[in-house]
């Protein structure tokens, strides 16, 4: 379907508008200065009119300057929709930028470009700071690593990314799913599978699949953990409730909302006697090779898989199909 065209406007009765913002002694400046241009020479002439004070005057002194750079202008008799979406833009694409280089640096193991310290704040951030880390401490208990271990990290919790797509349980063991097949003599490392970089013996096409799996499977074991938690502390509410209604009632006003959405039909709390971080574990590991073999199944790509052969780690190319390693046994952390 052809996109509508826009129908383009005229820009010079619309700037007129702008006169009620000028100061009065630059509007009489600019007034002078007009009819200097419109009959040079010492008979006086008449004040122009504002349309004309505006193209002669005000229009060719109007535009932006681009962020960053005092030289670079873009003024507006020049301006087209390719500079304005730009310009529009840039604040976005910095912002892309500044994530996109905290990411490699946590992928990277270095750390922030910057450590924001809660003193330096105004009251409101550091309070809002404060809940933040609050709840990732709970967070950090609630996922299996409670006691004195969940204390003593609560001063130096990590990010929620890093922990749950590298530090977390679930994401250990997706990722020992991949060591058991990595022919190199290292495991591999958080800024390889971050930055989908292909370790030795993996040819770049076939880690590119690897780590999208490895990804969404970390982080669908995630929601089935988070999903279980909930529902976990759903049900005690729900007891506490029909033992003292006042105090689950006071408890459940001070609660603070759930930033994190999962749909009603993943809250559903483990068996009893069933570890739910364990269950989480082997829900990502079942997810990930799910993934493997359903991309196996679509056969061989026609383009960039020509150096991926029968002796290949995970996904192997024998006799023209393509084949899927088999899962290995678990080994879960006490």
């Amino acid at each position: 379907m052809a996109l509508p065209r826009c129908r383009p406007m005229p820009m010079l009765p619309l700037l007129p508008g702008l006169v009620g913002d000028i100061p009065p002694s630059w509007w009489s400046a600019a007034q002078a200065h007009a009819a200097q241009l419109a009959s040079p020479g010492p008979a006086p002439v008449p004040a122009p009119s504002t349309s004309e004070v505006v193209r002669t005057t005000i229009m060719p002194r109007m535009g932006w300057k681009l962020s960053g750079s005092e030289i670079l202008k873009v003024p507006l008799a020049k301006l087209s929709v390719r500079m304005a979406t730009s310009i529009q833009l840039d604040d976005v694409a910095t912002r892309r930028a500044d994530l996109h280089e905290d990411y490699e640096r946590a992928a990277q193991g270095l750390p922030p470009r910057a450590v924001v310290r809660r003193e330096d704040l105004p009251a409101a951030a550091a309070a809002t700071l404060g809940a933040i880390r609050d709840t990732l401490a709970r967070l950090w208990q609630k996922h299996g690593h409670g006691g004195a271990a969940a204390e003593a990290h609560a001063a130096a919790a990590p990010s929620p990314r890093q922990h749950h797509f590298w530090d977390c349980a679930v994401a250990k063991a997706v990722v020992a799913q991949i060591n058991a097949h990595n022919p190199g003599p290292s495991p591999i490392s958080q800024a390889q599978l971050w930055l989908v970089q292909a370790p030795p013996g993996f040819q770049q096409c076939v880690w590119d699949v690897v780590v999208m799996a490895a990804l969404a499977a970390t982080e669908h074991g995630r929601v089935r953990l988070r999903g279980m938690t909930r529902a976990a502390a759903a049900l005690g509410i729900q007891t506490a409730a029909a033992a003292a209604p006042e105090a689950a009632v006071a408890g459940a006003a001070e609660a603070e909302p759930d930033l994190d959405e999962i749909p009603p039909t993943q809250l559903t709390p483990p068996q009893p006697g069933v570890n739910p971080v364990e269950l989480a574990c082997a829900r990502a590991v079942a997810d990930f090779w799910s993934r493997l073999m359903q991309f196996a199944q679509l056969g061989v790509p026609h383009k960039g898989w020509d150096g991926v052969d029968a002796t290949h780690p995970i996904l192997a190319v024998v006799n023209g199909e393509m084949l899927c390693a088999m899962p290995q046994a678990m080994e879960l952390e006490a």
